[in-house]
């Protein structure tokens, strides 16, 4: 699913986890991810540059090391230690 672009009111919808398998929301003035976002099982890739994301929810970063998700991103400011 590749949102590029485009500026996201709302997340895809939690009940999308078990069927995208990629993820483009770069450009789409984003500040955060939604902690559901750990749920995305099938997710290989997500692209999320140039947003302004400060933070990311130690339960995605479990997800991008557990599944060695392919990850673009802008510099994230606080990763969780």
């Amino acid at each position: 699913l590749y949102l590029d672009g485009n500026d996201l009111i709302t997340f895809p919808d939690k009940s999308m986890k078990k069927t995208i398998r990629e993820l483009g929301i770069a450009r789409c003035n984003l500040l955060s991810l939604p902690n559901y976002l750990q749920e995305f099982d099938k997710l290989t890739y997500l692209d999320a540059w140039y947003n302004n994301i400060s933070n990311v929810d130690t339960g995605l970063l479990s997800l991008i090391e557990k599944h060695k998700l392919t990850m673009m991103s802008h510099p994230i400011m606080h990763w969780p230690h």
